[in-house]
């Protein structure tokens, strides 16, 4: 007759199919007869009523009993109670690193009973930082303050359970996070909630936020250098991390192999070049420079950086050209004056686009010529400042030995350096 959770005595018409449509009366003491209707089972909370119909017999004319307001019998109503439910969650990711892709979201289900089916209504999820240590510390997530989610609605997964699912939370800060579920209830049932104090702790609403990865980049101040007075050149080292765990914070070691024959990693045996503090460049990187190297022998030289977080860092180690595949940016060709430093071969295919140019290296820019037959197809061109180039589409394969000749100034301050150089083209 009513839903609330108050008692609400009402009549209980006698229409429609009944309950229990015939229980046969039982003699009694004196002049009574009583029966007893089938166990029903209410399927709602609030106030529910009988009625009973006596049709009579040959002795007696028919009766009832609260079939109508003026027949009102409060002994005929019982208050049916919201049923307990149960809310249990759990988070979609044991462990996130700090960063945009650390966001994780809170699972909950609601069961009830079959009886009164699947919950409604909706769920309030709550997030909290429970603990600063790098080791998980489950904790409660006490529901006060502003929910992370204030009102995710509740979807039926069963005859008896309902789930929902919290909008997405990134954690600012390192450490346990914990989230929180409150179901509020509905008509059927009493609110429940999971993780909101201590007893009723649940380890599977935490996680862990740890360090995030960071990316180093270095580059040298020229990517060649020419021998001589003033010569010189530096590595930059950039560190970026992300923007919810900010700037990073520390120092580079910055490290020197060389002179070698070739782009390398700076592995062992390097030369210490600085141990910068990183100074803010944006608000998710930091740069760095080594100090200034002054060669004195030709080869190439490389660095290695490597991001050294400091204490209570939101960011892990990394380096760049320490492991991996040689980074070139972080290697500088120093060369002696007048020398050709472009490779002394190259290959081509028949039919193909082909493309090499010459470079030399030396103040003032040469001139470079040609000694030697190309293949048909193919075509010099001298730029006159310091490079050449061959190009074209061969129309012959076979084995081309060329000779360049780089002619850098006039006179008595004329200075000439050759190259050897094969050209093959494969069929």
């Amino acid at each position: 007759t009513a839903t609330s959770q108050t008692l609400a005595p009402g009549p209980c018409a006698a229409t429609g199919p009944a309950e229990d449509p015939g229980e046969p009366l039982v003699g009694g003491a004196g002049d009574t007869s009583s029966a007893t209707s089938t166990s029903f089972t209410p399927t709602s909370a609030g106030t529910w009523c009988f009625s009973a119909v006596y049709g009579g017999d040959s002795n007696y004319l028919g009766s009832d009993d609260n079939t109508v307001t003026a027949d009102l019998d409060p002994d005929e109503c019982v208050l049916i109670l919201s049923a307990p439910s149960v809310t249990a969650s759990t988070v979609s990711s044991a462990s996130v690193t700090l960063s945009p892709s650390g966001a994780i979201t809170d699972s909950v289900a609601v069961t009830g009973n079959a009886v009164g089916g699947a919950p409604t209504g909706s769920v309030a999820f709550y997030a909290c930082q429970a603990g600063t240590s790098p080791t998980l510390t489950p904790g409660p997530c006490a529901a006060t303050g502003t929910p992370e989610d204030a009102g995710a609605e509740l979807r039926a997964t069963g005859a008896a359970s309902a789930g929902a699912t919290s909008s997405p939370f990134t954690p600012t800060a390192l450490g346990t996070w914990c989230f929180s579920a409150v179901y509020g209830g509905d008509d059927n049932y009493l609110g429940s909630d999971d993780n909101t104090v201590t007893a009723d702790l649940d380890p599977d609403e935490c996680v862990l936020v740890t360090t995030a990865p960071t990316s180093v980049s270095s580059a040298t101040s020229a990517s060649t250098v020419l021998l001589g007075k003033g010569a010189s050149f530096i590595d930059t080292a950039t560190v970026t991390g992300n923007a919810v765990a900010g700037t990073p914070a520390g120092t580079v070691v910055f490290s020197l192999c060389g002179p070698l024959g070739a782009d390398a990693l700076c592995t062992s045996g390097g030369t210490a070049e600085g141990v910068p503090t990183l100074a803010g460049s944006g608000s998710a990187a930091a740069a760095a420079h080594s100090d200034v190297v002054a060669p004195t022998t030709p080869g190439i030289y490389c660095f290695s950086a490597t991001f050294v977080p400091g204490a209570g860092s939101n960011y892990t180690p990394a380096a760049d050209n320490l492991t991996g595949v040689p980074d070139k940016r972080a290697c500088v060709a120093v060369y002696t004056p007048f020398t050709i430093v472009s490779s002394s071969k190259a290959v081509g295919t028949v039919g193909k686009t082909f493309g090499f140019t010459v470079t030399a290296a030396g103040v003032p820019a040469a001139s470079v010529t040609k000694k030697g037959a190309l293949p048909k197809g193919l075509k010099f061109l001298n730029y006159r400042n310091g490079q050449a180039s061959v190009s074209g589409i061969p129309k012959k394969a076979g084995t081309f030995p060329l000779t360049w000749t780089a002619t850098f100034g006039r006179g008595s301050a004329k200075h000439v350096a050759t190259q050897s150089f094969t050209l093959t083209i494969l069929g």
